[in-house]
């Protein structure tokens, strides 16, 4: 095992804690902005947030048990947080929280100012304010379904003519570390993307009611 790598492996992770605590401070930040004040806007900016807290914590426990299949999956969820938040936007946080309450897909329809809500849209929109987005976006679906990352997770060369074939949580190899470390540091840049699109997107706004 190549202890180098190891070692950038856990930086990644010890990034990905560093990225938890930021989406902390920011929340933090936009109270004390708001002087403690729950206003409409406040609520979609705390399920974002949330979201996030949780889908990177899962990203990192995965790397830690080196389950880079289910890693990338969990990458694809990342997607979603920018996208949200631009939903945000153009709906409005009311008709937005009223979706999230009743049920009602995000993903479908038309905003009021006629914007298609899908997520195809959605993504070339926050692509125009985020670069390398909309290719993230296109990547991390590869995770959801069977794709090249079922392979690397699964099947490895044992040699000459010859291929194994592995059932079990986690790979330990070197190339399968150096992609999870690259996914962690993708991760760790997502997020900060994720609060950018919350400030450009939601705290740009009008507050809303005071609640």
């Amino acid at each position: 095992m190549n202890e180098e790598l190891i070692t950038k492996l856990n930086e990644s992770i010890e990034g990905l804690e560093a990225a938890k605590r930021l989406i902390i401070r920011e929340f933090a930040l936009i109270a004390a902005a708001d002087e403690s004040a729950v206003y409409m806007r406040t609520f979609p900016i705390i399920m974002i947030f949330n979201r996030a807290m949780n889908i990177v914590d899962a990203i990192e426990d995965a790397a830690i048990k080196r389950n880079i299949l289910v890693q990338t999956a969990l990458m694809r969820l990342l997607a979603d947080l920018p996208m949200a938040a631009y939903r945000v936007k153009v709906l409005g946080a009311e008709a937005f929280i009223k979706r999230v309450v009743s049920g009602e897909q995000l993903n479908f329809g038309k905003a009021p100012n006629g914007e298609s809500l899908m997520d195809a849209k959605v993504k070339k929109q926050v692509a125009k304010d985020f670069e390398g987005f909309e290719d993230y976006y296109d990547w991390a679906c590869k995770g959801v379904h069977f794709s090249k990352f079922d392979q690397l997770a699964t099947l490895s060369a044992g040699g000459e003519m010859q291929i194994n074939a592995r059932i079990e949580v986690g790979r330990n190899d070197d190339e399968a570390i150096s992609a999870m470390i690259v996914n962690n540091n993708t991760t760790k840049r997502m997020v900060g993307k994720t609060l950018s699109a919350v400030k450009k997107y939601i705290l740009s706004q009008d507050p809303g009611v005071f609640m």
